[in-house]
């Protein structure tokens, strides 16, 4: 499978722990059969994690054509919360993550876990 970058993406800025991030993602999804998209990283125009580098979204749309889109993204976030760091914020699902799983670092909670 491994992991496509969507045309006109831009990774200028992408930090190393979103890297990994991706590499985890990609592990996920190939464990349902899919190839791991990534959709956008880092947007000037944007505020907050994608404005920084913390954030990254991977599109769900593709999963083998037998299987439903909306439960196999589901069990990529469940797989995602199971892997990644609790400072991670996997968020899909919502009015403006139906199209996509968006994770971000939460550098508040990261900085608080640092003993």
């Amino acid at each position: 499978m491994g992991t496509i970058i969507k045309k006109g993406v831009n990774i200028l800025g992408i930090t190393p722990e979103v890297c990994l991030v991706a590499q985890v993602a990609d592990g996920c999804f190939a464990e349902l059969g899919s190839s791991c998209e990534i959709t956008s990283v880092f947007r000037i125009t944007a505020f907050g994690y994608h404005g920084s580098g913390y954030a990254i979204d991977f599109g769900v749309d593709n999963f083998p054509k037998n299987v439903v889109r909306y439960e196999a993204s589901k069990r990529v976030v469940k797989l995602l919360r199971e892997r990644l760091p609790e400072y991670c914020d996997v968020v899909f699902g919502d009015k403006r993550h139906m199209d996509h799983i968006h994770v971000e670092i939460d550098l508040r909670k990261a900085y608080k876990s640092v003993k």
